[in-house]
């Protein structure tokens, strides 16, 4: 009797895991299915001076506009150094107005750099690129590392891990709720079985004294 009780909640337990891992899986693979793919994101449209330009003389403040709004913050610009990967200050904050940003420069000196920038889009995604221009000389595409903008892959893939990570969470809290259930209800009916044992036997007992 007790064997086949715990044998009833172990099928119990498994039918509800079951259950959640599947509602959880099918749920990730709509949100999988139903992302809008890095090219919905913001992007940049032209900047001043442009990527790849060499200038005759140095720009005062660079400028870049966007396919849509651009969020105040989290936007950040870096000016470098090409040949030697050097970060050269900026004289204040970069400003934002819907999709324009504008980045006052300091007096520069001839010779190649680099503009690493991250904004984020009005869909809440970061993005982020670089803009190469030169005064005077060649422009310098390969920069030292230290100049390296991030990885855009990385960024997206942020929302879906997080997702992942939460979902196993869930999947986590349901999984111990649905066997702390179990065991409570088995140590129920292990102690209505118990009872009953003893009532018959209690009943037993009477019945012999009787017929005694």
């Amino acid at each position: 009797m007790l064997l086949e009780r715990w044998v009833y909640a172990a099928m119990r337990v498994s039918r509800a895991i079951a259950a959640v891992i599947t509602t959880v899986m099918l749920t990730i693979a709509f949100a999988i299915t139903a992302a809008p793919p890095a090219s919905a994101h913001d992007w940049l449209i032209h900047s001043d001076p442009a990527d790849g330009v060499s200038l005759d003389a140095a720009p005062e403040q660079v400028t870049m506009s966007f396919s849509g709004n651009i969020l105040e913050l989290g936007t950040e610009l870096a000016l470098l150094d090409a040949e030697t990967g050097e970060y050269l200050e900026l004289p204040e904050q970069p400003s934002v107005a819907e999709g324009t940003v504008t980045q006052s420069l300091v007096p520069l000196d001839q010779g190649a750099y680099v503009l690493n920038w991250r904004v984020v889009s009005e869909d809440g995604h970061p993005v982020s690129g670089a803009i190469h221009f030169a005064i005077g000389t060649e422009v310098i595409t390969e920069v030292p590392r230290a100049a390296a903008t991030g990885d855009e892959s990385e960024s997206n893939a942020g929302p879906m891990m997080g997702l992942l990570i939460g979902a196993g969470i869930v999947v986590a809290a349901i999984v111990v709720f649905v066997i702390v259930r179990a065991s409570r209800h088995s140590k129920t009916a292990d102690n209505t079985a118990s009872a009953d044992s003893v009532t018959i036997a209690q009943t037993s007992e009477t019945n012999e004294e009787q017929s005694k």
